[in-house]
């Protein structure tokens, strides 16, 4: 009974990911729609984010050197962990364009967009509002362009949103040290 009720379960993931990703890049097809998604998820891209966040902290005045520790050690401790659960599921991609180190789930993009609007929004909540916003169109362009499943992607921001919020708390735990 109980492998019969994973099947069911999974069968019903896996027909919520097809019926998703349908709705989600038929339905909302456009030229525009085109535009703006290639955008967001250009802007969701490891190297985008890392330059902006050196952006923002090279002019953050005074620098808060134990956030910017605490910030980058979970960056690239949630990157690690993306790209281990990438290996070990090598789940196939949509657009059948998949590799091991490539594989759809999680979404790294939903991950580091969630990842930065949850640890910007504690420490400036004054912007939550558009940084979500932000993380949640970066998510959306996944699925629009068809590189995930809509389950990779919640996977990712949950992640992404679980990382940033416990690096954030714990960033006093941080020591600054004359070194680095």
């Amino acid at each position: 009974m109980k492998i019969l009720m994973e099947f069911l379960l999974l069968f019903s993931f896996a027909r919520a990911d097809s019926i998703g990703l349908e709705r989600i890049s038929v339905g909302l097809n456009s030229p525009f729609s085109d535009a703006v998604f290639k955008s967001l998820t250009k802007s969701g891209e490891g190297e985008v984010v890392l330059f902006c966040s050196l952006v923002y902290w090279s002019f953050d005045e005074p620098m808060d050197m134990k956030s910017m520790r605490s910030y980058a050690v979970g960056f690239g401790a949630t990157s690690l962990i993306v790209q281990s659960l990438k290996y070990i599921t090598n789940r196939e991609r949509p657009d059948n364009f998949t590799s091991r180190s490539n594989s759809s789930f999680p979404s790294g993009h939903a991950t580091a967009a969630f990842y930065v609007a949850s640890y910007f929004s504690s420490l400036h909540p004054k912007y939550s509002v558009p940084l979500y916003l932000w993380a949640g169109g970066v998510s959306l362009s996944r699925v629009y362009l068809r590189r995930h499943w809509p389950t990779d992607v919640l996977c990712g921001a949950i992640l992404g949103y679980a990382s940033g919020k416990i690096f954030y708390k714990i960033r006093n735990k941080f020591e600054v040290s004359p070194i680095f």
